[in-house]
């Protein structure tokens, strides 16, 4: 899960917790923690244009690229379980970034009409909750990618016999059923609000089971973006630490073997050796393809994670998460954010040979066959016309054949006939 939609909920959830109790306040004092007052002016309105100016270039990467990620997978033979999570991801970070379309527009609009204000307002309980969704299974999908790898890499013929392509289809289905699940929390208590809310006085109470279910949602935010950043961090350093290991004492073996035998240079070279080296290049590429995903995770995530502890030291009066800093680290933020669901393609083509290669060779063969086709029916199209002419070129010399061997018909017809021969 990341970390933006969470933050929003959390710091609104404690803030209200915060200010509730809280009743003689001045002009020169804060609400909570003894803190002075902040000047507005204190804010940078001006980096507030890095999202405005990064998320249609982003959008457009997302889209393009995830979607050729699809194709480009979907085509793959054989198909795998990284197959299946990797299309999966794709997926889902489509939906990530096209689900702050709507807001990003309104934000845009320098004076929104009521009823622009109003579909968005009826509309935000959907949009929070297909962010959110996907934002879960975007992130649940690398950890259950990860735990999949591990496996083929610590046992490889228990990987083979549990992680087939239906087990990782259920398995991808699960996690999407599980943030649905979860995410819906967002949809109970937003429309119930939305419903309730006159738009002016006070604010509606909600019921207290609400209440249990919002601060358990809040809750989960919290707890599940760290949990998820601790598991992909560390199941992928316990990963590495094996593949580097596997990789010292494959090459010690292979150098013990050129050393002792003086024609074990020729014994690679068998179909046996052949078809080892070609299922450890699959491997390999899987394991980039993970390395990929799971750094492009972690970069694009620390801030958000840096974030969220000065949110928390703010709320506990620890530390001062000034209005300055805020400023200027929401839309960077929101910059790596998008990043993180929008840069998969670029890197995966930047390190992976093979699928470069894979690429190159699918599109040709998209656009070979469409070619293809036009040129066979621009070559269908000529012979019928070449067909067409010949018949009423031949026409003249059937009726003057017709006549050389035929005398009788100038009699019959000779207006037919002198019109032939002039």
């Amino acid at each position: 899960m990341n970390f933006s939609s969470s933050l929003g909920n959390l710091v609104a959830f404690t803030a209200t917790a915060n200010l509730s109790g809280l009743s003689n306040a001045t002009s020169n004092v804060t609400l909570r923690c003894g803190w002075p007052k902040e000047d507005r002016r204190s804010e940078v309105p001006h980096i507030e244009y890095v999202d405005m100016v990064t998320y249609p270039i982003l959008l457009a990467l997302s889209t393009i690229g995830n979607a050729l990620n699809v194709f480009v997978l979907r085509r793959e033979r054989p198909q795998s379980s990284k197959n299946v999570y990797l299309i999966t991801m794709a997926c889902s970070d489509i939906c990530y970034m096209w689900a702050q379309f709507c807001p990003y527009t309104k934000d845009r609009i320098p004076d929104p009409s009521d009823w622009i204000v109003d579909s968005l307002s009826a509309a935000n309980g959907v949009i929070l909750f297909l962010q959110e969704t996907a934002a879960f299974v975007s992130d649940w999908t690398i950890v259950a990618f990860s735990i999949d790898r591990l496996l083929a890499i610590c046992s490889p013929l228990h990987h083979k016999m549990i992680c087939s392509i239906s087990r990782s289809t259920t398995i991808a289905m699960g996690i999407i059923t599980v943030a649905v699940l979860l995410a819906s929390c967002r949809l109970v208590d937003y429309y119930w609000w939305y419903a309730n809310d006159p738009g002016f006085g006070p604010v509606p109470v909600r019921p207290i089971e609400l209440k249990h279910l919002r601060t358990m949602y809040n809750g989960s935010l919290f707890v599940l973006p760290a949990l998820t950043f601790l598991a992909i961090l560390t199941i992928n350093s316990v990963l590495m630490h094996i593949i580097n290991r596997k990789r010292k004492s494959r090459l010690l073996k292979l150098r013990i073997t050129l050393s002792s035998t003086p024609d074990a240079r020729g014994a690679l070279t068998t179909s046996n050796t052949t078809r080892k080296v070609a299922a450890a290049a699959s491997e390999h590429n899987a394991s980039i393809m993970l390395a990929t995903c799971v750094l492009l995770y972690l970069i694009t995530q620390t801030p958000s994670a840096v974030f969220m502890v000065l949110q928390t030291l703010d709320s506990t009066c620890i530390r001062r998460h000034s209005r300055h800093e805020e400023s200027v680290t929401e839309p960077i933020k929101l910059f790596c954010l998008n990043l993180n669901f929008s840069l998969n393609f670029v890197l995966y083509c930047a390190v992976n040979p093979a699928f470069r290669t894979a690429l190159r060779k699918h599109l040709r063969r998209a656009c070979g066959g469409q070619r293809s086709r036009i040129t066979a029916s621009i070559r269908t199209l000529r012979t019928s016309l070449r067909s067409k002419t010949s018949v009423r070129s031949a026409s003249p010399n059937r009726v003057s054949l017709l006549v050389g061997h035929d005398p009788n018909v100038i009699a019959v017809c000779p207006r037919a006939v002198s019109e032939s021969m002039m």
